[in-house]
């Protein structure tokens, strides 16, 4: 029961769910920082996804998504190079 519990308080809120994800110590933390870097692109804390972006970056080099993710920031930022 307690478990259930702990799980839904995770669940039901996203940021939180992709913030756990992300300082989990499995492969799966990459998934949560690149979201949560989504998430808040999304709501307009561009400096804030792009710190988690490259934090992304270095957890996999080789995902094209956040290469695109990464790229939308650089774009923003003006930084073309």
């Amino acid at each position: 029961c307690l478990r259930t519990v702990e799980r839904n308080w995770a669940y039901n809120d996203t940021i939180r769910y992709y913030e756990l994800l992300s300082e989990s110590p499995t492969p799966y933390a990459y998934y949560g920082t690149m979201n949560l870097g989504r998430i808040y692109w999304k709501h307009g804390q561009y400096e804030k996804a792009g710190v988690l972006f490259k934090a992304a970056l270095e957890m996999e080099k080789d995902s094209e998504s956040n290469w695109n993710n990464l790229g939308g920031y650089y774009l923003y930022k003006k930084d073309y190079e």
